[in-house]
């Protein structure tokens, strides 16, 4: 499932919902390197609504980051040499119809190439993504079940 962020005109044509994964793909992928950016969110999800490798749940018992065990690193480091092959550097670039066309290209192609090659590396061969997916939609259930 995703997590979302309901604007207050999303009812409005063409508005709707914001996607975690949006705001993943618009904010942080889109962030040039040595930059932070602190985010509020007031709301139930907003340890995970942007897709971070790391969640805080402020509960009254946690005191620090914990690692996400369901974060897709291979996403990122796919969406990493996509928006390079692209030459997308800014935000400004994705407003390219052209370069945004070669980012979804590349990315498919990188995050493939990706999980064969570690599919080969860990000896799991073509049905290393099909498990893999498996595991990852396993783990999601039992994070849920946590909390």
């Amino acid at each position: 499932f995703n997590s979302t962020l309901c604007p207050v005109d999303f009812d409005q044509p063409g508005v709707g919902q914001i996607l975690d994964k949006e705001l993943y793909e618009h904010l942080v992928c889109a962030m040039p390197a040595g930059t932070s950016l602190t985010c509020l969110m007031d709301c139930c999800h907003s340890g995970t609504v942007l897709d971070l490798p790391y969640n805080f749940i402020a509960d009254g018992e946690q005191t620090e980051m914990e690692p996400n065990q369901d974060f897709p690193f291979l996403k990122l480091l796919a969406m990493r040499q996509a928006l390079r092959e692209a030459g997308v550097e800014t935000f400004r670039d994705l407003f390219d119809e052209e370069k945004r066309e070669q980012l979804k290209a590349s990315y498919d192609a990188a995050y493939n190439e990706s999980m064969e090659g570690l599919g080969r590396d860990i000896g799991g061969g073509e049905n290393f993504g099909r498990a893999a997916r498996r595991e990852r939609r396993q783990n999601r259930r039992a994070n849920r079940r946590k909390r």
